[in-house]
Formats: C-alpha cells, structure tokens, sequence
C-alpha cells in the first residue's frame, strides 16, 4: 500500500524535473541568442534592468526563491566593492537579480557551454589565479571600474565550498579596494530546503558538474536562498590582509559558522585540488 501510494508522488517529481530541465535549457538558448544580437547596441541602464529579470525568470524555472536580510547600500556612494562567500553558480544569479556589478571570475568560467558567452556579454572580468601577474592586472582593472563608479562583486574564497564552512578569503582582490578608498559590503549566502535544512542540492562542489547541479536542483519542490548584506566596512587606514579577516569574520557570523582550523583548511585544499584534477 505504501509503496502503491508512493508511485504517484515519484513520476510526478520525475515529470516536473523534467520540464524544469527542458525549460531552464531552452530559456538560457533563447536568451543567449538575444544577448549576442542585441546586447551590445542596448543602453548601460536597459542592460542592466534586462540582466536583472533575465537571472529573476532563471531563478524562477529552477526553483529557487529569494529571500533577503538588509538591503545593498549602492545609492550612498559612488562604487563599492561587494564580497561574498561562494556556494554554487547560482551565486552569480541571485547578485544579478540583485545588484547592478560586474564580476571577476575565474578564467575558465569564459568556456562553459551558454553560460561563459553570457559572462562575456555582461562584461565579466577574468582572472588566472593560478597567475600573480594576472593578479595585478586584474586589480588594476577592478580600480578602474570602482573609479568610474562601476561596482565590482568578487568571491574571495576563489572557489565553492558546500554551504557549511567559509572558506579562507585570498586578500589580493581587496586590494583594488585599498588603492581606490571604496568600501566593501560583505554578503552572506546559504541555500535551504523547506525544513531548514542545508541545501545540498544547490551546490557546487567537489566533483558536481553545472548539469548535475541543475538536475538535482530541479528535483527538488523548492529552494530558498537566503542572503544577507553587511554593514559597508571602510577601507581607510586599513590592509587587505586586515579587511578580509573582518568581512569573512562578519559572514562566518551570520551564518553561525565556525571558522576553519589549518588542518581543516588544508584538508578542503586538498579535496578541492584532486576534483579538479580530476575535472581537467
């Protein structure tokens, strides 16, 4: 009898799984397409209303729901620096819906399928991080957009984690911040199910592929995403080294997150450098 009455409840999920999939593929195709044509010729302003409903609706297909604590001080200042621990590719949505920045991402980003055209097409900043040099170059570009009054996001981590830790930030991005005097605003981000529990399916890490984020995101009967910004910290006076220790202090708390010892930091390094390894 239990099982009879459980049949039902599965090929539904599998039926709604299933067109979320075939939904969320052929709304990035489509969208995709109006971006190469006609996103290069739209107005600063049009762009970024179009980005924001763009990441809304994908959200939206997925499952996702948003619910946010505080709201983003953008209006006060000319530009600021945003942060955030890392989680999932989502991240990257849920700041679009949310925030009008650019992102600085890692390079390999720019060769995903759909996806990496469309983090061109928003003018995406790339970085090797494996590359000090790039380093450089990359700060000297995000000082160039705080200094025409462009806002930046960046994840400090520089790469995802599984939603129950925060990682050690890497202080070099903060620099750009140092040098132009611009604040930063940390922001908190955790993915739950209904009961409150962490949402694994959101994440993406390990050795997750994006395709079996989505599908198992799709399976699920919804996420909530929650996200939470800081009070703006100020940069003068103050080292990058000093500001990262602040702002991850600042997300590990609101999440109620202990911060990592050094054995378990290198334990996730070394988790973090065989998926990828044997990702390539």
């Amino acid at each position: 009898m239990n099982a009879h009455q459980n049949r039902p409840l599965t090929v539904q999920a599998a039926v709604i799984t299933y067109l979320r999939l075939t939904a969320i593929v052929g709304y990035i195709g489509l969208t995709t397409l109006f971006l190469w044509l006609l996103f290069p010729v739209l107005p600063a302003a049009t762009r970024h209303t179009w980005i924001r409903t763009w990441a809304r609706y994908a959200l939206f297909i997925i499952g996702v729901r948003l619910r946010v604590q505080r709201q983003p001080v953008i209006e006060a200042v000319p530009a600021q620096l945003f942060i955030a621990n890392h989680i999932s590719w989502l991240d990257i949505l849920l700041m679009h819906q949310l925030l009008p920045v650019r992102f600085v991402a890692k390079s390999d980003v720019r060769t995903w399928p759909l996806v990496g055209r469309i983090t061109q097409l928003v003018g995406t900043l790339y970085i090797d991080r494996a590359s000090r040099r790039d380093m450089n170059r990359v700060n000297t570009e995000i000082a160039a957009c705080l200094q025409s009054a462009c806002h930046v996001m960046v994840f400090p981590e520089g790469t995802t984690s599984d939603g129950r830790q925060v990682l050690p930030f890497h202080a070099g991005l903060l620099q750009a911040a140092v040098v132009t005097r611009s604040p930063i605003q940390a922001i908190a981000i955790r993915y739950l199910q209904d009961d409150g529990q962490i949402c694994d399916a959101a994440t993406y890490h390990g050795d997750k592929t994006i395709w079996q984020t989505l599908r198992e995101l799709c399976a699920q009967p919804r996420v909530w995403a929650d996200v939470t910004f800081m009070t703006p910290v100020l940069t003068a006076d103050k080292q990058r080294r000093e500001l990262a220790t602040i702002t991850h202090q600042y997300i590990s708390e609101q999440l109620r997150i202990e911060q990592l010892v050094p054995q378990q930091v290198e334990s996730v390094a070394l988790t973090n450098t065989a998926a990828v390894r044997a990702q390539s």
